[in-house]
């Protein structure tokens, strides 16, 4: 496909909306909607062509030596929310191999670092092709020069790899390019924000890195970004029935939840909890004085507060409405009490959630 777009969008002057598309191949003007463009262009190269891409690099015994890498700013969010491929990407994604768009569209730049770490991975967590990013454990087996708060010889770490050849490029919507870039900077920005609760509400952070990956029959190697956590074991909230913890347990960790995601807050972070793999229970009957019995993860897609917390809805509010999306869900069967009643014991002298003046909904109408 060689078309070259003449006219931004053949606007309708009344609705001000753009019905259809113009462009020119050669000397004939092609007139297309762009729904139906945008469907022809779905396909990746390597679907179209069904060619594959260079095999996962991540499996267990494998070793890298990566650099230290100072994250960019919290890449902004797209106007409308949603970060769009853009058409010349969308021609570009089916007229170019991944590999190769990885050298068109490198990460952000942020600062390159000094400190050099030599890790092997030692398991696998989840190493799979067409996901936001590859994630296991390794064994630090060098570091030049040490920090107090990096990574240290002999340790354990989780690692997450923020790799965008091994997203999914038949994606419809989403520049995963983009995306990348936005969960890297975003989930560092996070942790520093939140550095007094490493190592208690959330895991340990032990810095944000490059790592250079060849690509086949180029010159010139690619980046990944990573960053290096604490290990949690555990499970996610959603792998847990009810009849695993009894309605005392299940009380205990919903207001831990709910205390944690809180404490979270005032320290400045925006938004919660949406998804159920964000929280790691860690927890079970014959461990039940574990200090850190729930720990919450994953802050990719999460934001900070930079102009006070007025304008977002306080984290309790969302709780009690069901207004958590699938976390929420994943817990509704553990709530076999009447929850108001419960939650107004609990938080009845806590000022600042009265002042908030949160709306009850009756168990009944919650659905």
């Amino acid at each position: 496909l060689s078309f070259k777009r003449e006219i931004d969008q053949g606007k309708n002057k009344e609705s001000g909306q753009c019905p259809l598309a113009v462009y020119k191949m050669d000397e004939d003007v092609v007139v297309v909607s762009p729904v139906n463009l945008c469907a022809q262009l779905r396909d990746s190269y390597c679907t179209l062509n069904r060619v594959s891409k260079p095999p996962l690099p991540y499996f267990s015994g494998q070793e890298f030596t990566v650099r230290s890498h100072t994250a960019p700013p919290p890449i902004p969010a797209p106007p409308d929310g949603l970060p769009v491929i853009e058409l010349s990407k969308r021609f570009e994604r089916q007229q170019k191999h991944p590999a190769e768009r990885c050298l068109l569209h490198p990460p952000s730049p942020g600062h390159v670092g000094n400190q050099i770490v030599h890790l092997k991975i030692s398991r696998e967590i989840r190493f799979r092709d067409n996901r936001k990013s590859q994630v296991g454990l390794v064994d630090i087996l060098n570091v030049q020069p040490t920090k107090n708060q990096g990574p240290q010889k002999n340790m354990t770490l989780f690692a997450k790899f923020y790799d965008p050849l091994y997203n999914d490029h038949d994606s419809y919507i989403y520049d995963r390019f983009y995306c990348c870039d936005y969960d890297y900077s975003h989930e560092v920005a996070v942790y520093k924000q939140l550095k007094p609760l490493q190592g208690k509400y959330i895991p340990k952070f032990y810095g944000s890195f490059t790592l250079e990956l060849p690509i086949p029959g180029h010159d010139t190697n690619r980046l990944v970004r990573l960053i290096l956590l604490e290990y949690i074991p555990g499970r996610s909230i959603k792998s847990h029935g009810a009849g695993d913890f009894s309605q005392q347990e299940r009380q205990r960790l919903l207001k831990i939840m709910i205390d944690t995601e809180l404490t979270m807050y005032k320290h400045g972070f925006k938004g919660g909890f949406y998804r159920h793999d964000d929280i790691i229970i860690n927890y079970n009957s014959r461990c039940a004085q574990r200090t850190r019995p729930i720990v919450l993860v994953d802050f990719g897609v999460c934001n900070l507060l930079h102009d006070g917390p007025e304008w977002c809805e306080i984290p309790v509010a969302r709780w009690m409405k069901r207004e958590g999306g699938d976390v929420c869900l994943a817990i509704s069967e553990w709530i076999d009490w009447d929850l108001d009643l419960w939650y107004n014991r609990i938080y009845a002298g806590n000022t600042e959630i009265a002042a908030i003046g949160i709306p009850f909904i009756p168990r009944d109408h919650l659905g």
